[in-house]
């Protein structure tokens, strides 16, 4: 109660400020607030896992503040999918991060093992912006860079529990595993899990497979029962709090929609363990995996928190779902303003009139686009530029 009252009263004050009309998009829905606030109390370690390609704008300062201020807990920054970016960009943000915020702890990852994007060039390529992946493999390689980091922060009396070193060394020269294996692997044993719906509750069969993903071949009963047991010992009781567990050590993965936190707990286990998806806030609740008997992974969904910037730059880092923007063409402007779209797409004009003294705009591009896609509307075959 005491908790949707102050949520509440923070909330009017949002509203009533004089500039609220420049606060962008951010979650109102007090259960996903509440999601953050239980992975953060049970976790020892926090992992803020950012977008490389913009890593300020997924960089809450008041997340930051709450972990390290609030809480007292150790923060590790993970800038994520490194893979598409240069290799000077990856330096240019350590530098930046290691400058502002001196006390974070950084490390950098890359969750498929095929390099997207290795010089400038390549952000040009129409042919490579075009190109399906369609098979990607889970990469491994940087997971015991990550585990190291998670190791320094470590608190003493927590260090002893889980062996570090096993852990660290069972990534040495792995290569990763092929995800249409790993889907496999995947499907059976995260059951229910792979819901949008039942990611929550499916906690207890992710951790059923605790002899699995302690590098073991089989999976018995009697390590299943135990597991199960262990999950159900963990459960608080009705009106409870959960606090740290004495038992583990877990690491809780925080963040916006859309950076790639499933993701990489998916490459921490070489498999598909939870579900992912492009949607932002595919993640309902948080669950939690184990890594070995002592150490767990708890993934949180995606929250988005005020600040103030442009709408439509949320809406292209992917924090806001797509299908829900009424009005596109803002952002697409925004977009075409910066980078040249129809260049990088291969578009030709097809309606001289939609442009603006010959030069292309919001409405040309998404129309040429159409075009280009075959997307027409099913009466008059006139090109669908809302679905563009």
């Amino acid at each position: 109660q005491n908790e949707k009252k102050y949520f509440v009263e923070w909330l009017d004050k949002l509203e009533g400020m004089k500039d609220q009309d420049a606060v962008s998009l951010y979650e109102k829905n007090l259960e996903v607030w509440r999601q953050l606030w239980r992975v953060v109390e049970i976790s020892d370690i926090l992992l803020m896992v950012v977008d490389i390609r913009h890593p300020v704008l997924h960089f809450p300062p008041s997340l930051y503040k709450y972990i390290t201020q609030t809480t007292g807990k150790p923060l590790v920054v993970v800038l994520n999918k490194t893979d598409l970016v240069t290799q000077e960009t990856v330096v240019a943000w350590k530098r930046y991060f290691g400058e502002k915020f001196p006390a974070v702890v950084l490390t950098t990852f890359c969750c498929y093992r095929e390099k997207i994007v290795s010089s400038a060039a390549d952000t040009e390529d129409p042919q490579l912006i075009k190109k399906k992946h369609r098979r990607r493999v889970y990469d491994t390689s940087q997971v015991g860079q990550l585990f190291s980091a998670c190791r320094g922060v470590c608190s003493p009396e927590k260090l002893a529990l889980v062996d570090w070193d096993a852990v660290i060394a069972r990534y040495a020269g792995d290569d990763g595993r092929d995800q249409d294996d790993a889907d496999y692997d995947g499907d059976q044993g995260i059951g229910e899990n792979s819901d949008d719906e039942g990611e929550g509750e499916g906690e207890g069969e992710g951790e059923g497979e605790d002899s699995k993903l302690a590098n073991t071949t089989t999976t018995t009963s009697s390590s299943k029962d135990h597991a199960n047991a262990d999950t159900d010992a963990d459960k608080p009781a009705d009106g409870h709090v959960e606090t740290v567990s004495s038992k583990y050590v877990t690491i809780g993965l925080v963040g916006h929609p859309n950076v790639g936190k499933s993701t990489v707990i998916n490459s921490i286990m070489g498999r598909t363990v939870v579900s992912t998806s492009r949607t932002p806030g595919h993640t309902k609740h948080f669950q939690t995996i184990h890594v070995t008997p002592t150490l767990r992974l708890c993934d949180c969904p995606g929250l988005v928190f005020p600040c103030v910037v442009q709408r439509p730059m949320q809406i292209l880092a992917g924090l806001y779902n797509i299908a829900q923007v009424q009005e596109p063409y803002t952002s697409v402007q925004y977009l075409a303003e910066r980078v040249p779209l129809e260049k990088m797409l291969n578009l030709q004009p097809s309606n001289t009139s939609a442009m603006v003294k010959g030069q292309w705009s919001a409405w040309a591009i998404c129309e040429a686009f159409a075009v280009d896609r075959g997307f027409y509307t099913s009466k008059a075959a006139r090109p669908d530029i809302y679905r563009a």
